[in-house]
C-alpha cells in the first residue's frame, strides 16, 4: 500500500498528514478561540460581579453625597440612585444578549464574533 497515489494525485501517507496537520491546526485554533471568549467573559462581567464592592467604594468617596444629608452613612437616596444604575446596566446586558442572538442568528458566527470583539476592544 505504501506508494499507492489518492486522487489528487499524491500518496495517501501525504494525504495522512496533511490531515493530521490540519487536525493539529484546528484544534490549536479550537484553544485559542477559547482563550478569548474566556478573557472576554472576564473582561465584560466584572462589574455586574464587583457591584458590592463598587458600591462600598463609591458610598467612601461619597459619590452622589448631594443626595444625602451631611454625615448621613446609610443614605436611602444615594442607595435608590445606585440600585437603579446597577439595574439599568443588568437589564442593557440582558437586552445586548437578545440583540446579539439575532443578529449571530442573521449575520453567522464569525462575523458575531468579530463584532463582539471589536466593540469589547473599543469599550474597554
Amino acid at each position: 500500500q505504501e506508494g499507492r497515489t489518492d486522487d489528487s494525485g499524491g500518496t495517501s501517507e501525504e494525504s495522512e498528514s496533511e490531515m493530521s496537520a490540519t487536525e493539529e491546526r484546528s484544534s490549536a485554533l479550537a484553544y485559542l478561540i477559547w482563550l478569548c471568549l474566556v478573557l472576554a467573559s472576564f473582561w465584560t462581567s466584572g462589574i455586574v460581579f464587583g457591584w458590592p464592592a463598587l458600591v462600598l467604594m463609591l458610598n467612601k468617596k461619597e459619590y452622589l453625597s448631594e443626595l444625602c444629608q451631611a454625615n448621613d452613612l446609610s443614605c436611602q437616596d444615594r442607595n435608590l440612585r445606585l440600585n437603579l444604575i446597577f439595574s439599568a446596566g443588568f437589564f442593557c446586558m440582558l437586552a445586548g444578549r437578545l440583540a446579539w442572538g439575532l443578529f449571530l442568528d442573521r449575520q453567522g458566527p464569525k462575523r458575531t464574533a468579530a463584532l463582539s470583539a471589536l466593540s469589547i476592544n473599543v469599550g474597554a
